[in-house]
């Protein structure tokens, strides 16, 4: 008896879901790309394709693995109505974290209604700005005619990693180079420095 009740309700919902259904037309975010720290206005354009009205339509982003957290409104947005071929806009107020990698990040977006979930994937950008400051950090150098060492920091003050760093000494009537001119550096770490010699 229950394997009956149980087969009959999945064929009610995959009918449900047959003549009920919404579709993610467009999305955009405001601005495209969000420095870590910033605010971003997301907009998801939903469309009722299925040949009936929906009602109690819940849309949700799913922020759980992502540096982004909602601003002045939940996560989660719901619509009371969808006729048959119309279209409406939600729209979500992020906050991406300070912390937030430059990088692309995808979010999902749960779409429900009655027994019928959908999920879809929407990405946004964080890209933030590089600021490498370049300081004398110490030097043996004193007087006209020494030879020794001086040693050059490399403080990253910006709102992203800087890589693959690689910093050539120009040459100069001023002092003579006894070391190549050029060397590698790497990565320099948001809040931290490095130094060459």
């Amino acid at each position: 008896m229950n394997k009956i009740l149980t087969v009959v309700l999945m064929m009610l919902v995959m009918l449900q879901g047959a003549s009920a259904q919404i579709a993610i037309n467009s999305f955009s975010s405001n601005p495209s790309t969000i420095a870590p720290g910033k605010n971003v206005e997301v907009s998801i354009n939903l469309e009722n394709v299925g040949d009936k009205d929906i009602e109690d339509i819940v849309v949700r982003l799913d922020l759980s693995n992502v540096p982004f957290a909602p601003v002045d409104s939940a996560s989660e947005k719901i619509i009371d109505k969808l006729n048959e071929d119309d279209e409406t806009t939600v729209s979500f107020s992020l906050i991406a974290l300070p912390d937030a990698a430059s990088q692309i990040y995808k979010i999902p977006v749960r779409v429900s209604h009655g027994l019928v979930n959908q999920e879809s994937l929407v990405s946004l950008t964080v890209a933030g700005q590089a600021k490498l400051d370049v300081v004398l950090d110490s030097s043996e150098l004193v007087k006209i005619g020494d030879n020794g060492k001086t040693v050059i920091k490399f403080v990253n003050n910006g709102l992203t990693d800087i890589k693959f760093l690689t910093v050539k000494l120009m040459t100069s009537n001023g002092y003579e180079l006894f070391s190549a001119d050029t060397i590698y550096i790497g990565q320099v770490d948001v809040d931290d420095f490095e130094t060459a010699e």
